[in-house]
């Protein structure tokens, strides 16, 4: 059902918005309910412990901290958050916990955040294909893109702000409004340190492309001088004593160097050796589940694109498989360019398309019906899409129940709320809300950060909770861990059920 006649407004979206009322009142109905379906089903997986100490319980505990007055600590991380990322904008959620302190609002907000992204995109894409049903259409599309599905359903991460903070970016920009751009890039910079790359290019887009100089200049060099900072100073004056130089995930570049000017010098002498060399066949992968739901047309609306090049750039050149891979945030922070680089790639195939059917005299080809066909293409693919989505979740039994979760929560209920706890990967969410929370076992993807950062490989709090039904993520048993506790360092078993493992330190000892 066509919601109204096409609104005539410039291609380039200047003018009014032209959603319309009922054109805002659909929008709102999608935003709703996806922020309803992605909120219940990450609230699920939580309640049915499949969530991750990295990284819910990590962002948990970072928020709950602040909001204590605790700023940016971390026992999770062994040390200031500061010294591995930059993410100031995570003390403007400090107010979420005085409303209600519980991981679950922190679910909701994040799936609340990427559903309003979907008002300035459909905005944009109502004014650019001049059809308010197709812009009402390209607002699912935005929401169905699988990348934002993925992360979603994964815990948290502040690097999903990115996706409404960016995508008002690039709508202001197109209504005329290049200084509001700047203020919304420049708000990106508080995400995380690397959005200063995304956002520094935006500016060059700016200056070069759009014709707003001043603004462009301002965003590219702030960026540029707070990338600086971040990297130089920040990060490592919070770095824990004893920590290495240089930039902590180099290990993820080997194949390209020992450092990170090392890095990028070989990068740019050999781009083919840097993208294919490692996990080759599953880049390939990665990258057709990022193009083929948008039908490749980011490339066709390449001058935005290029914004998102930098960060897709560094993302695959990465050995690390969960930087360019799709179910991660890593490449979250493109998907707003990707996406508008994409409408303009569906206006000029609309535009063909309004040419045959004047050609050929197709009057159900023709305007507004045109910008429709397109857009409901688009959203088909997105939609096809979802398949992977819920596939992935399939496989990996994300939303399946386990045995004993009785045994589980009995567990957990024996751990006062003030004791200091280490746990395995998956427990760590039910736990974060205390000052002293630490992995029982090393989380097998960082294991090379303990030598680096001079950090303990191994927990002594006063309760260690294991389910040695579940060992993913852990470099080692739990099994040997477990008899380490109670040998040598006197521990004693305070609960064991269906494989559930609660020790306690014994009285009159402590950690040493």
């Amino acid at each position: 059902m066509v919601l109204s006649e096409p609104v005539a407004v410039p291609d380039c979206g200047k003018g009014p918005v032209g959603l319309g009322r009922r054109g805002v009142i659909a929008v709102a109905a999608i935003a709703l309910a996806y922020t309803v379906v992605y909120s219940a089903l990450s609230i699920w997986r939580h309640s049915i412990y499949n969530s991750s100490m990295y990284d819910l319980a990590l962002f948990d505990q970072l928020i709950w901290n602040m909001a204590h007055g605790r700023f940016f600590e971390s026992s999770i991380k062994g040390f200031n958050y500061l010294g591995d990322h930059v993410s100031p904008i995570l003390i403007l959620l400090t107010p979420l916990y005085w409303i209600w302190e519980d991981v679950r609002i922190l679910l909701v907000f994040q799936s609340a955040a990427i559903a309003a992204a979907a008002f300035p995109f459909a905005a944009a894409a109502t004014g650019a294909l001049r059809s308010r049903t197709a812009g009402v259409m390209m607002a699912a599309v935005f929401l169905l893109y699988p990348n934002l599905g993925y992360v979603n359903l994964f815990d948290f991460h502040p690097e999903i702000l990115l996706v409404p903070i960016f995508t008002f970016v690039v709508f202001f920009q197109r209504r005329g409004r290049p200084w509001a751009a700047a203020a919304c890039a420049l708000l990106a910079l508080t995400v995380k340190e690397d959005a200063a790359i995304t956002a520094a290019c935006f500016g060059l887009y700016l200056f070069f492309a759009a014709g707003a100089r001043a603004p462009g200049a301002v965003v590219a060099t702030v960026s540029a001088a707070w990338f600086l900072v971040a990297m130089n100073v920040i990060i490592p004056a919070n770095k824990p004593s004893g920590a290495s130089d240089g930039y902590l995930y180099i290990e993820r570049y080997a194949h390209l160097g020992a450092s990170l000017p090392e890095v990028l010098r070989n990068a740019l002498l050999h781009p083919v050796k840097a993208l294919v060399e490692p996990y080759r066949w599953w880049k390939g992968v990665t990258a057709l589940r990022m193009f083929v739901p948008v039908a490749f047309l980011p490339f066709v609306g390449w001058p935005l694109f290029l914004v998102a090049v930098p960060v897709l750039a560094y993302s695959y050149i990465s050995s690390y498989i969960a930087q360019f891979d799709l179910r991660f945030q890593y490449v979250t922070i493109a998907v707003p360019f990707i996406l508008f680089a994409a409408l303009d790639g569906a206006v000029f195939v609309k535009k063909r398309l309004d040419g045959l059917a004047a050609v050929r005299r197709i009057v159900w080809l023709s305007a507004p019906r045109s910008a429709v066909v397109v857009a409901a293409a688009l959203l088909a693919l997105n939609g096809f899409s979802v398949y992977w989505v819920v596939n992935s979740h399939r496989q990996n039994k994300t939303f399946a129940r386990h045995y004993n979760e009785s045994a589980i929560r009995e567990a957990l209920g024996l751990i006062p709320k003030d004791a200091s706890v280490a746990t395995i990967n998956t427990l760590g969410p039910q736990l974060a809300h205390r000052r002293t929370l630490e992995f029982a076992v090393p989380f097998e993807p960082h294991w090379y950060h303990y030598k680096k950062l001079g950090l303990p490989l191994y927990s002594e709090a006063e309760y260690q909770l294991f389910d040695q039904v579940d060992a993913r993520w852990t470099a080692r048993g739990s099994a040997q861990r477990i008899s380490d506790l109670k040998t040598n360092l006197g521990y004693e078993t305070l609960y064991h059920r269906d494989r559930v493992v609660l020790l306690k330190m014994a009285e009159g000892a402590g950690p040493r």
